[in-house]
């Protein structure tokens, strides 16, 4: 690996540079959040025509790639920090500020969440419950807090009738009405232990939710459980609220597949919504399957990773624990290249007795290419997904390919402005290089298009100071405390009232 001082000098002179930039306290003071920007391009700048002062310090480049290829946890560790704006020393000491205003509000305004027992507000209004559904997780908690209660694995969401690998139905209304109702119930009554009837709930669904799951998750909320009003709002929309900023575009790195939107003055540009055939399960299956391809010579490692295989959860963990991507900027004029990739292999712990399992150098990395590029053998890969529910048919067979196709169904005004406050939240997007890879992969694929070569150097990543995976929660929570929401009340559901449905009514 290259020097970490002629390497972060080298990607500096190439146009490649980590600024550190302040916050735009007009739009931004409710969300109390310190803007970390990564720059592609070296110029100073922010979304929505609006200059933001940049400074050239490379700090974070430095740091993702600082160590040796002998200190290879190290190195992984501040690829971390610049990835996902959060891990060690630089990460702590760039999100400070950010975490202590969100303390300070806590203990003022939010006090009375810590009181034990009496957490159900005698003090102040009850706040929503704020659910966002995903297809291996979902998230739940209160309006106003700044993370979700709990996170709930359920998997019975992930499900759908298919007819051979091209088409594919959702289930019926009575059948979600089935799994819905049980699985509110735990929301309501085990997990947040509070009664609906009081509460207003407001929902983050995808963009496009199945219309007989909205009927069916209306039905439960207003007639089963008599909740006074219900919210359902966009979930690619929500991480913008983190942001201060009212356009950009949300990238998703989720369980099945990849999702891109972009938003523009709040109204998201639907007619761009593409999705990318790669996703966490894909990676972790992959990963499982190198690693049990590797210990075929070693009896013990091979039933262990026998179990891996067949155990999404461990392969998901094992995921967590040591797989990165890798990038590399070219040597010229006259300087020299930057390659971050280890060559080392890694012991990892696969349950609590102690038992460890060796993933080989090149499976670190290759098992999260499928969410850049093609793979060998994808026919393979689509009929296991196929047959296990979590296959995206029709999707882009790479993440790049998704945002250019979005930024290219976009009006030309609308790309200037999305593309200076790009978020990448979702599960996936913690993986250590993912930034950095996909501002060098964009900025050379934009490049290579004349109608948006213009725009390739003004591309900014925007990290977030909250975890990537509750971006979109957190977005919605704040957007439940605030008036002016459009609700659908129990009464108008009771009239005959229709849900909103953007499909039908549109946004403006």
């Amino acid at each position: 690996m290259a020097d970490a001082a002629a390497g972060a000098d080298g990607a500096k002179k190439k146009g490649l540079t980590f600024a550190d930039g302040p916050a735009d306290t007009s739009t931004a003071s409710r969300t109390s959040t310190t803007r970390v920007r990564i720059d592609v391009g070296g110029a100073a700048g922010g979304a929505e025509g609006g200059a933001r002062p940049a400074s050239t310090a490379s700090s974070a480049l430095t740091g993702l790639l600082k160590g040796s290829s002998s200190g290879a946890a190290a190195t992984l560790q501040n690829l971390a920090a610049a990835s996902s704006g959060g891990g060690g020393a630089a990460g702590e000491k760039r999100g400070s500020t950010g975490h202590a205003r969100w303390s300070i509000a806590r203990s003022g305004v939010f006090a009375y969440r810590s009181l034990g027992g009496m957490s159900n507000s005698f003090f102040l209004e009850k706040q929503g419950v704020v659910i966002e559904f995903g297809t291996a997780f979902t998230k739940v908690g209160f309006a106003a807090e700044a993370s979700p209660r709990h996170i709930i694995p359920t998997p019975e969401l992930n499900v759908s009738n298919r007819s051979g690998s091209a088409v594919s139905s959702t289930l019926l209304e009575a059948e979600w009405i089935d799994i819905l109702e049980r699985l509110l119930q735990k929301i309501f009554f085990h997990y947040l232990s509070v009664s609906p009837k009081d509460r207003r709930v407001i929902v983050a669904e995808p963009v496009f939710a199945p219309t007989h799951f909205r009927n069916a998750l209306a039905y439960c909320l207003f007639k089963r459980y008599n909740v006074p009003s219900a919210s359902f709002v966009i979930d690619l929309v929500m991480p913008l609220y983190l942001t201060g900023l009212h356009s950009g575009l949300v990238i998703d790195c989720g369980h099945t597949s990849s999702r891109v939107l972009a938003t523009l003055a709040g109204v998201p540009v639907i007619t761009a919504f593409r999705t990318a055939d790669g996703g966490g399960h894909r990676i972790a299956r992959t990963l499982a399957a190198s690693i049990k391809a590797a210990a075929a010579t070693n009896p013990k490692e091979t039933v262990l990773a026998s179990k891996i295989l067949q155990t999404p959860k461990l392969a998901q963990d094992v995921m967590v624990q040591c797989c990165y991507a890798t990038f590399s900027s070219p040597a010229g004029d006259g300087l020299p290249e930057i390659n971050f990739k280890s060559e080392n292999s890694v012991n990892v712990v696969v349950e609590k007795g102690g038992e460890t399992i060796t993933v080989p150098a090149a499976s670190r990395w290759q098992c999260c290419e499928h969410l850049f590029k093609d793979i060998p053998n994808k026919s393979e890969h689509e009929q296991l997904l196929i047959d296990e529910g979590c296959a995206d048919i029709g999707a882009c067979d790479s993440l790049v390919e998704a945002i250019v196709q979005c930024l290219e169904n976009c009006p030309t005004d609308v790309r200037a402005a999305v593309i200076q406050n790009v978020l990448v939240v979702g599960g996936c997007a913690s993986i250590r290089g993912l930034l950095p890879r996909l501002a060098l992969e964009c900025r050379a694929a934009l490049s290579k298009i004349p109608a948006m070569a213009t725009i390739a150097d003004r591309i900014r990543f925007t990290p977030l100071d909250h975890t990537p995976v509750t971006a979109v929660w957190v977005g919605a929570s704040i957007l439940a405390h605030i008036d002016g929401g459009a609700d659908i009340s129990l009464s108008d559901y009771m009239e005959g009232k229709r849900l909103p449905d953007w499909s039908r009514d549109g946004f403006l």
